[in-house]
């Protein structure tokens, strides 16, 4: 699919049709800094790869949806930044007390 790919590199279609690259980016080669690379040993190091690099791809929508480029691979501060979008959307949801 184009999901993944097109967090990583938003022109990536254009790209690949146009022969300027031959396969698609990958969302799962995106180097983890070498101070977590050690945790890949562990079940941990696995799933925290996994999900950084999901909210990697959740913070590249988030750009892409405000017309703003795609941000670099940051394993940590994807985290922070989408549980900060979060929070400030949720916190200006309202009518919810009514939903039981």
């Amino acid at each position: 699919g184009l999901g993944r790919p097109l967090c990583v590199d938003p022109e990536c279609p254009g790209q690949i049709l146009s022969g300027e690259i031959s396969e698609l980016p990958r969302v799962e080669d995106l180097a983890m800094p070498l101070i977590l690379r050690p945790l890949s040993y562990f079940s941990i190091g696995h799933t925290l790869t996994m999900g950084t690099q999901q909210m990697h791809c959740y913070r590249a929508l988030i750009a892409l949806g405000d017309g703003k480029p795609v941000p670099t691979f940051k394993a940590l501060r994807g985290l922070l930044e989408v549980q900060r979008y979060d929070a400030k959307c949720a916190s200006n949801l309202e009518g919810l007390e009514n939903s039981k």
